[in-house]
């Protein structure tokens, strides 16, 4: 029989599965960013290599503590927490990361630092429960119109709107747990009403989320599995009584473009600066 950590192995070492990777922001909203290199070396060393510069990496720098969720091409999650040590240019690991090929970015900047983690937990690998969320999320449609009314009309986009609709979309939550960890979870269930709210069902995740109180910070990210679009939105959990059960629902406060070529928030919208030399004076000015 296999150990655990032979079976975890073999399931990071696919690189078709998606890493989302959890962080905590010095703002203290936690971020989800999607890897596609996270490994196993040992039993307590993971690595994966970057290739883009995101929150995530000035993050785990300031936080150490990091949680993950990984995604195979068959509908089977992994969850699990460390905590990052360090980041190398040089080495074993850096060379092996830049001598395979890893969708089309690798070709233009290669991987450049390789991240170093020490495994604190990890679970064993689930298959998803798609009807479950299937059934789940219809029930989010269908209640979603109670808690419509006095939504704010611009804070999401209409490609956000779509990638929350996409049928082949997957949602993870991320929320800070007792012991400083992000903690991710699928989200399937949730469904967003007007261009502000994010909606959903506890079920079939009752135990774990019915546990977060008012106002906990969590952060959702949503990813279409066949074009790769993706976006992440924050905001404040506050709960809904619904005839005989309650509502998640999430204000959206944040959001974040995640995909290149230039990662960052777009809602609220940044505050440019621009520059203006006139006379031997510079002036500065919002636009």
């Amino acid at each position: 029989m296999r150990s655990l950590r032979e079976i975890n192995t073999k399931f990071m070492a696919d690189e078709k599965k998606l890493d989302f990777y959890g962080t905590l922001g010095p703002d203290g909203w936690p971020h989800i960013t999607v890897l596609n290199s996270l490994l196993q070396l040992d039993e307590t060393t993971l690595v994966w290599g970057q290739f883009c510069q995101g929150l995530s990496k000035r993050n785990h720098q300031l936080n150490h503590k990091i949680g993950f969720l990984l995604l195979s091409p068959d509908k089977r999650i992994l969850t699990g927490r460390a905590d990052w040590l360090e980041s190398r240019t040089a080495g074993a690991e850096f060379d092996m990361y830049n001598s395979i090929p890893r969708y089309r970015y690798n070709s233009y900047f290669g991987y450049s630092p390789v991240h170093y983690l020490k495994l604190a937990r990890i679970g064993e690998s689930q298959a998803l429960d798609t009807a479950a969320y299937a059934r789940a999320r219809a029930m989010s449609e269908k209640l979603k119109s109670s808690v419509y009314e006095g939504a704010s009309p611009d804070a999401v986009s209409v490609y956000t709107r779509s990638y929350f609709a996409d049928p082949a979309a997957f949602l993870v939550l991320a929320y800070m747990d007792g012991d400083g960890y992000p903690h991710l979870l699928p989200l399937g269930q949730a469904v967003l009403t007007g261009a502000s709210r994010v909606v959903f069902t506890p079920e079939p995740e009752r135990e774990t989320l019915t546990r977060l109180g008012e106002r906990t910070k969590v952060a959702i990210y949503a990813i279409t599995l066949q074009k790769m679009f993706s976006v992440l939105v924050k905001g404040e959990l506050v709960w809904k009584r619904v005839g005989p059960d309650k509502l998640g629902v999430v204000e959206i406060e944040q959001v974040y473009n995640p995909m290149m070529p230039k990662p960052g928030y777009i809602y609220p919208r940044p505050c440019l600066r621009r520059e203006v030399e006139f006379e031997d004076a510079l002036y500065e000015y919002n636009v």
